[in-house]
């Protein structure tokens, strides 16, 4: 008894350490943080009696003599599907939520250990075989939503409603989707001692603490990178008492702004947990609850990239292993070392070959330092392709049905054999990728050269491409001026005729607007976009993208972004067309569904002149071009 009191007082010193003094052992300083492995006191009651000079048993063997499986499938919704295999012979409760967005999966990790049930995904617009079969042999009585229908369809609700018992939980953003799960997850479990707060922004640290989550039954809750916590967020904490928070990555994710927001709750107890980068995050949260993890095995998984991971933290907690996060570049500092500490017979691999390859894998079995060597594209003659996002993904075929065979990165240029529009319209592109052929979504890549599918001219010097004809008429997006112009047919029944041009803001970089054929499939008089801002007079093209107003706080035409109408005429959505009001109500009145859209790299004709923003109170939070007869400038 005397050395179990002892132990607990260690711990709880080992904690106060951390807000009280300058980093010591066992504490990590990463920028202007001190990152500590010690677990909150607030845990002390679930934490298991252990000493602070406790040593980890002797491995059974070494990290390079286990057996190694690879958890996959030849997409995300397949992989899902195989990880649900691995943890559940049968399940009472399943949960559906989008693989296209990582938050609501995340998010739900912790309810999916409180119902005991797998995570499958889908595409948000059906069920794919794989997901409808894996709910059939597993024998599922409830289905679970998670989000909106923006994320999961009512369609797929109705088709699901037919079999099963389904409750959808969802809310307005992901801030109040999180919350809902975390509500449903007290009625559960009861109240939390302890939240999570990740990165609205990014996956991989609640990726990362999603099993320890799940295994304490603590709610995993989004913050924005800077200010003051989401209201739907603050009230969840205020409703359950005020837990702790424990925070997951440094300050470039989550600002210390967040300590400030959280007193205001009644909450001190803040815990920071985080590394260098998104590696070290998840080995610092590996460490601080390594006691959790008593089954028989170890998985890893890709930082890089979402999709094949999103399943992975609820088989992890159902199989009570730990999760860390490998890439394909650079060896993570100390991951052999605790994975080979670990008396464990396998090593999970969860993804494909295109999410970790055999290399990294084998390089980490072995604790061999990895060497990264780009692939060297051929030197390419005629067409080329360049690759403009972070990377993209290399696949077989023209879509994200197919399996991947690489990994093509930023600047690096292929050459194009053919390009044609897959799902959704999107263009893909048919590369040389170090010899084989294989295919690209057309979204991460500009493409250049004398025989690329460029829009042709008519006599008139007009833009074109080669429409249905169907349609009244035809809005051509030219990413490289930044403006958009909408043809109407000449008498000839050609789209030869200028009917409108205007200026817009297409996708930055990082986040560019889809080339490609589409055409108008929904309208919205308000829409929520990302980042809690609304949008008016929305019509969507594709899945996810709309043409769209400026920004506004509320769904208010007083409450302007003026910074977004600034931006017009320059790259600075997150992949929309934004508009001003007047462009983008009148594309809203005045085309229909099944007007076709064609987005592309090239430039065409500039956008019309908008109306300067005037300086006052009188005429603050107005669009100029807004023809509401409420505007001032209209007066």
């Amino acid at each position: 008894m005397k050395t179990r009191i002892l132990s607990v007082l260690a711990a709880l010193l080992m904690v106060l350490g951390t807000f009280f003094c300058a980093p010591a052992a066992g504490a990590v300083s990463v920028g202007d943080a001190a990152v500590t492995t010690a677990v909150s006191s607030a845990d002390a009651t679930t934490t298991p009696p252990v000493t602070t000079t406790a040593t980890a048993a002797p491995a059974v063997s070494t990290l390079a003599d286990r057996t190694v499986q690879r958890l996959s499938g030849s997409n995300r919704y397949e992989t899902a599907a195989t990880l649900s295999k691995s943890g559940w012979y049968s399940a009472e409760n399943a949960i559906i939520a989008s693989g296209e967005r990582f938050a609501d999966a995340l998010a739900g990790v912790p309810l999916s250990h409180a119902l005991d049930a797998p995570i499958l995904l889908t595409d948000g617009s059906s069920l794919s075989s794989a997901i409808t079969d894996e709910l059939t042999r597993l024998g599922v009585k409830n289905v679970y939503i998670l989000g909106g229908t923006t994320a999961v369809s009512s369609g797929i609700q109705d088709s699901l409603s037919a079999k099963y018992a389904v409750e959808r939980i969802s809310g307005a953003s992901r801030y109040e989707t999180c919350a809902n799960i975390a509500r449903k997850l007290t009625a559960l479990k009861g109240a939390p001692s302890r939240v999570f707060m990740v990165s609205s922004e990014s996956f991989a640290d609640a990726l990362a603490g999603s099993t320890a989550a799940a295994l304490l039954s603590q709610p995993i809750l989004f913050s924005p990178k800077s200010g003051a916590a989401d209201s739907a967020v603050s009230m969840y904490l205020a409703d359950a008492g005020s837990p702790g928070v424990t925070v997951l990555g440094g300050t470039s994710v989550i600002s210390d702004d967040i300590r400030a927001s959280l007193s205001t709750l009644g909450i001190s107890d803040v815990l920071r947990l985080s590394g260098a980068d998104r590696y070290e995050t998840a080995m610092t949260v590996y460490s601080a609850y390594s006691w959790l993890f008593t089954g028989n095995g170890a998985a890893v998984a890709t930082g890089d990239a979402f999709p094949d991971a999103l399943a992975g933290g609820a088989l992890c907690a159902k199989k009570n292993i730990p999760l860390l996060l490998l890439n394909n570049r650079t060896t993570v500092k100390g991951a052999y070392d605790v994975l080979n500490s670990r008396p464990d017979d396998c090593l999970y691999v969860i993804g494909g070959t295109g999410a970790l390859t055999d290399y990294a894998v084998n390089c980490l079995r072995t604790n061999t330092e990895m060497v990264y060597t780009p692939p060297a594209p051929p030197a390419p003659t005629g067409s080329t392709v360049t690759i403009t996002g972070t990377f993209c993904n290399v696949r077989t075929g023209a879509g994200t049905g197919y399996s991947q065979i690489g990994k093509a990165y930023n600047g690096s240029v292929y050459k194009l054999y053919n390009t044609k529009v897959g799902a959704n319209g999107i263009d893909w592109h048919e590369i040389d990728f170090n010899g084989k052929r294989g295919w690209i979504c057309g979204s991460y890549a500009t493409i250049s050269g004398a025989d690329i599918p460029t829009p042709g001219k008519s006599k008139n010097n007009a833009y074109i491409y080669k429409p249905d004809y169907k349609s009244k008429y035809y809005i051509v997006v030219y990413v490289g001026s930044q403006s958009v112009v909408v043809y109407g047919k000449d008498s000839n029944g050609m789209y030869n005729k200028v009917v409108r041009k205007m200026k817009c803001s297409t996708g930055l970089p990082a986040t560019p607007t889809p080339l490609g054929l589409f055409s108008l499939r929904t309208k919205y008089r308000w829409q929520l976009m990302m980042g809690d801002v609304y949008t008016q007079y929305a019509s969507g093209f594709a899945k996810n993208y709309l043409f769209h107003s400026v920004l506004y706080q509320k769904p208010d035409p007083s409450t302007l972004f003026s910074n977004s109408y600034r931006n017009l005429g320059k790259r600075a959505s997150h992949g929309c067309v934004r508009l001003c009001t007047r462009d983008c109500k009148w594309i809203y009145d005045n085309c229909p569904m099944g007007t076709q859209v064609r987005i592309v790299s090239a430039k065409g004709p500039a956008g019309s002149s908008i109306p300067a923003l005037k300086s006052g109170s009188r005429y603050a939070g107005w669009d100029p071009s807004d023809p509401s007869p409420k505007n001032p400038y209209n007066r």
